[in-house]
C-alpha cells in the first residue's frame, strides 16, 4: 500500500511539472482532448460493464459465465453406496431408498398433483407418468398456486446429501427417458432440506429439448448450462452430478452427460448442507400450456456414492 501511494504521488509531481511547460492556450487544448477521451472512454465501459451484469441473468438463448474451477482431488477415500443401483428391483428395495412424492407433499410449482397411482416399477425401472384431468381439484398448495390440471408421480430419496469434511465427495446418477414437448417438466434434482438455496438440477426439461443443468447459490447467484438434446424421451441416457468439497464452505458440482464432462460450478455456501434427492414429472407452468393429454417419464439404476475420509 505505501509503494502504491508513493507511486501515486511521484505519477502527480510528474505531471505538475510537465504542465508547467506549456502555455495556457495549449494547457487548454489538451484538457479539451482528454474530456472527449474520458468521455469516450466512459460509454465505451458503460456497455462493457452492461454486457457483463447481463451474463449474470437466466437466459433462455446463451449460457451463463462460469467461474474456472478446480477441483480437490482427494486420497485415503472410502466409497459406499448411498443408494445402490437396484433399488427400483422390488417394492422392498424401494421402500429402503424412496418415499412417494416430493419430501413437502404431493403439491409444487406446476399443474400436476402428485399420485400415488402414477408411480410404477416395471422390470427395474420407475415409470411416472402424467395425464389431465377434469375433476375440479382446486389449486397448488404450493407457489405460484396453479390450478391443478394434472395428476403425476414423484418421488424422493429418504437418505439425504451432505458435502462435509468427513465425506467430501459424492455422486450422483441415473439413467433416463424424459420427455420434452410443450408442458412437460420433468426433472431429477437436489435442493436444501432447510431453506433454499443449495438447488442442483441433474436434468430439467421445460417443454423443450433444451436439458438445463442448474446450480443455484445464495444471494441470487444462478450458474445454467443448457445442452440440446435429440430426442431425450426415446433412448436411455446417463445425467451425472459428482459433488466435491472445494473448501470451508463452498464445494464444486461437476456436471456429466452420457459420461461426458459438461459443466463445473461452484456451490456457494453449501458445505454441510444437507439436500434432499428427488424425481419428479411436474405439467405446464414454466414448461408452457396447455400441456398433452398424458406423458411418460422413465428411470433407471439411480446411484448415489459417497466417498468417505479414511486418514488425513
Amino acid at each position: 500500500m505505501k509503494n502504491l501511494k508513493k507511486y501515486v504521488f511521484n505519477t502527480l509531481r510528474n505531471l505538475t511539472s510537465w504542465l508547467e511547460s506549456f502555455s495556457a492556450t495549449t494547457i487548454l487544448k489538451l484538457f479539451r482532448k482528454a474530456t472527449f477521451f474520458v468521455s469516450s472512454y466512459t460509454i465505451f465501459s458503460f456497455v462493457i460493464i452492461t454486457a457483463s451484469c447481463s451474463g449474470q441473468n437466466t437466459n433462455q438463448s446463451q449460457d451463463t459465465a462460469e467461474e474456472v474451477i478446480t477441483p480437490v482431488l482427494y486420497k485415503n477415500l472410502k466409497a459406499e453406496y448411498v443408494i445402490a443401483p437396484n433399488s427400483f428391483s422390488s417394492s422392498a428395495n424401494f421402500n429402503k431408498y424412496w418415499r412417494n412424492f416430493y419430501p413437502w407433499g404431493p403439491d409444487h410449482n406446476g399443474t400436476a398433483r402428485m399420485n400415488e397411482d402414477n408411480i410404477k416399477l416395471e422390470d427395474g425401472v420407475l415409470k411416472l407418468s402424467a395425464n389431465r384431468i377434469t375433476a375440479d381439484e382446486g389449486f397448488s398448495l404450493a407457489k405460484p398456486h396453479l390450478k391443478i390440471a394434472y395428476h403425476s408421480g414423484a418421488i424422493s430419496a429418504i437418505p439425504t446429501i451432505t458435502i462435509s469434511d468427513s465425506i467430501p465427495q459424492i455422486e450422483v446418477s441415473g439413467y433416463f427417458k424424459a420427455p420434452s414437448e410443450k408442458g412437460t417438466w420433468p426433472a431429477f434434482w437436489l435442493t436444501a432440506t432447510k431453506g433454499w438455496p443449495p438447488e442442483i438440477d441433474i436434468l430439467e426439461f421445460k417443454g423443450s429439448d433444451l436439458n438445463w443443468q442448474n446450480t443455484f447459490s445464495y444471494p441470487k447467484n444462478i450458474l445454467s448450462k443448457k445442452i440440446k438434446m435429440l430426442r431425450p424421451a426415446q433412448g436411455w441416457h446417463q445425467y451425472k452430478v459428482i459433488l466435491k468439497k472445494l473448501d470451508v464452505i463452498n464445494i464444486s458440482i461437476e456436471y456429466f452427460l452420457d459420461n461426458r464432462l459438461t459443466a463445473i460450478h461452484k456451490g456457494v455456501n453449501y458445505l454441510n448442507k444437507p439436500m434432499w434427492l428427488i424425481i419428479n414429472l411436474q405439467m405446464e407452468g414454466i414448461s408452457g400450456s396447455p400441456g398433452p393429454m398424458q406423458s411418460e417419464y422413465f428411470a433407471k439404476e439411480i446411484i448415489v456414492k459417497k466417498w468417505r475420509k479414511t486418514s488425513i
